[in-house]
């Protein structure tokens, strides 16, 4: 989201608290002299924009020139009453789903309201029918004896009447299993659309593994746009909102000096962004399952794989510790040392003249003895 406006109504005396006197416009200063207890609204505009510069967002440390601009605008008058700025975008409005040629988009509920409002309607009438069901609704003769304005049916109540025929019960009219399946259909429809009934649990419980990755790829097909919009749009700006301020606050303390050169970004490790990586993961072994069988017509092909990425890109999909991988330096040292143990082996085995034999040392040592 690169802007952001909305409108606030303050009272005078609330616009004088907030902004301070001088700044508002002389209307506004003439009606809160003249009555500063007037509750009438005066509508100001928040609006909050990048400050550019040259194109590229401004890298300013005082309040009128950093990287996000913040201007409240009095409407009637078009004054600017304070500017400030943000370090980072403090208004974080994720996108469920874009509208086609437009910045804007709706939300799941948007397409399950009508469902929703149904849904409601029907509740309302299933409890004014179940009270009716409960208290029960009655018919009584006007008969000069019995005066409906004055009957209440309560317990253990006596109530004169001329005949066993003056009070009825009234038949309930309403249909309860027609509202009932109504409410199951309506509570179908709206769990679709919100996709809950593709996250819940299978009737069949016992899958197989090719059952079980199908339904994984159909979840992962459906969710992930979605997912992959609120990471990129939430949850990446709301990561650096906070650590902006934790860094601004000293709560991290200071960064070390080798952090300097580099820029640096947040990785997420929750189990969604692993289900994300499983199909990544899987493209990889199907890959790998394709090369063996290369392997046997031509096996130079071996040599196209990097096998010790390929390992650990795998270890990062999986979520494997860091701390649990080796880097490469630490890697290729460990390579290196086994390559001259080999080759030391190798040496004693085949008696190079670079290393004496044992024969060799016994008469070296009797020449010097004699």
């Amino acid at each position: 989201m690169n802007h952001f406006d909305a409108t606030t109504l303050l009272t005078p005396t609330e616009a004088v608290q907030r902004f301070g006197l001088n700044v508002l416009s002389e209307d506004l200063q003439r009606q809160y002299k003249e009555n500063p207890y007037d509750n009438k609204k005066y509508s100001f505009i928040h609006v909050i924009r990048p400050r550019l510069k040259k194109g590229k967002l401004s890298k300013g440390k005082i309040n009128k020139n950093l990287p996000w601009a913040s201007i409240y605008v009095e409407k009637s008058t078009n004054l600017i009453v304070r500017e400030s700025g943000y370090h980072e975008m403090p208004v974080i409005v994720p996108r469920w789903n874009k509208i086609p040629d437009t910045e804007y988009a709706v939300g799941a509920v948007h397409d399950a309201l009508p469902d929703i409002k149904s849904l409601n309607h029907i509740m309302r009438l299933v409890l004014l029918n179940a009270d009716m069901t409960i208290q029960g609704a009655y018919t009584v003769l006007n008969d000069g004896v019995t005066n409906p304005n004055t009957i209440k049916i309560t317990p253990r109540q006596l109530i004169p009447v001329e005949s066993h025929d003056s009070i009825k019960p009234l038949a309930n009219g309403g249909d309860m299993n027609f509202a009932l399946v109504q409410i199951e259909r309506l509570q179908a429809s709206i769990r679709k659309t919100l996709l809950a009934d593709q996250l819940g649990p299978t009737e069949k419980m016992n899958m197989t593994a090719t059952e079980v990755q199908t339904r994984t790829n159909l979840i992962r097909t459906i969710l992930g746009p979605i997912f992959g919009r609120l990471q990129a749009e939430y949850l990446y700006y709301l990561v650096e909102r906070c650590f902006g301020l934790c860094f601004r606050a000293g709560i991290l303390g200071e960064p070390p000096e080798s952090l300097n050169q580099y820029k640096f970004g947040p990785v997420y490790r929750s189990p969604m962004v692993k289900a994300q990586k499983a199909q990544e993961i899987q493209a990889m072994d199907q890959f790998e399952n394709h090369l063996l069988q290369y392997l046997q017509l031509d096996p130079s092909l071996a040599d196209l794989y990097d096998i010790q990425n390929s390992i650990r890109k795998r270890a990062e999909y999986l979520g494997v510790d860091i701390e649990l991988i080796r880097d490469k330096k630490q890697f290729d040292k460990i390579q290196q040392q086994k390559r001259n143990q080999q080759q030391n082996q190798q040496q004693q085995q085949a008696g190079q003249p670079g290393q004496p034999s044992q024969e060799q040392m016994l008469q070296q040592l009797m020449q010097q003895a004699g």
